[in-house]
């Protein structure tokens, strides 16, 4: 069976390789780069108890559940993904421990809460996978109270960085993975998104997720087998660009990021 195309298989996980991508997301976000970029949003989210909070494509639960622990007993916190399979996880992993959390399908675009229901939104690697962003970021403004604040975090394909021997083969995958997604660059867009939508007050982040050899092989293989399946790239052209990445590595010479932006702004 071919590596699951992540570009892909996000936008419909229940009908995807769904034990590789939760497995995958796991290891993510289990990542020190990704757990630092987490504690920063939790320190612009500022997050006081009583507070509603809700976590919009929650994965498998482990930020919200980071959340539910800081807006007490009066408060509440809501994680809506959607993917059966993320909210099934996420369920069994956090609603043992007694904290105002609950989780919920629902897709970015048509959340099914009342106005003005939340203190803060939040969602983080998720925009990358909207079809239509300028209905999501609506939805958010909407949901939240006024004065209450967004914050998103998402990467810019663009932006991804590997240490290659064969720069103008490197250029082209990282064109092609990028361009494979709905919003390929939407880290260095959102921005624009924010003001499009009338928040105000906003303030703009970079972060970089370093990644290993083989984190970049699972995150990313499956993107460029498509790629060959397409006749983007030939087969003998992706087998030698891995090997040459191989080899670099057993030299200890591998380096590889992902650029991405952390972006807030008031209603």
């Amino acid at each position: 069976m071919k590596q699951q195309d992540i570009a892909t298989g996000f936008q419909q996980v229940d009908h995807a390789q769904s034990d590789f991508l939760i497995n995958l997301l796991l290891r993510v976000n289990a990542a020190p780069s990704v757990q630092e970029c987490l504690q920063e949003q939790l320190r612009w989210l500022d997050i006081k108890e009583g507070y509603a909070i809700l976590d919009v494509g929650c994965g498998m639960g482990n930020q919200a559940f980071e959340m539910a622990k800081r807006v007490g007993p009066l408060g509440k916190v809501v994680g809506t993904d959607m993917s059966e399979s993320m909210i099934e996880v996420s369920k069994k992993q956090y609603l043992t421990f007694g904290l105002p959390l609950t989780f919920q399908m629902a897709r970015a675009t048509e959340q099914p809460f009342p106005d003005a229901s939340f203190d803060r939104i939040r969602t983080e690697r998720v925009l990358l996978y909207v079809q239509e962003l300028d209905r999501a970021f609506k939805e958010f403004y909407r949901l939240l109270k006024p004065g209450g604040r967004l914050l998103a975090f998402d990467v810019d394909m663009d932006g991804l960085i590997i240490a290659h021997p064969n720069k103008s083969l490197t250029r082209k995958i990282i064109t092609f993975i990028s361009d494979s997604f709905p919003n390929g660059r939407i880290g260095s867009e959102l921005l624009s998104h924010f003001n499009n939508a009338n928040f105000r007050d906003c303030s703009v982040k970079q972060f970089g997720y370093m990644m290993s050899c083989d984190a970049l092989k699972e995150i990313y293989g499956g993107i460029l087998a498509t790629g060959i399946e397409k006749g983007v790239f030939t087969e003998t052209e992706v087998t030698d660009w891995w090997h040459s990445l191989d080899q670099e590595n057993q030299k200890g010479n591998h380096v590889s990021s992902l650029s991405g932006f952390l972006v807030m702004g008031t209603k």
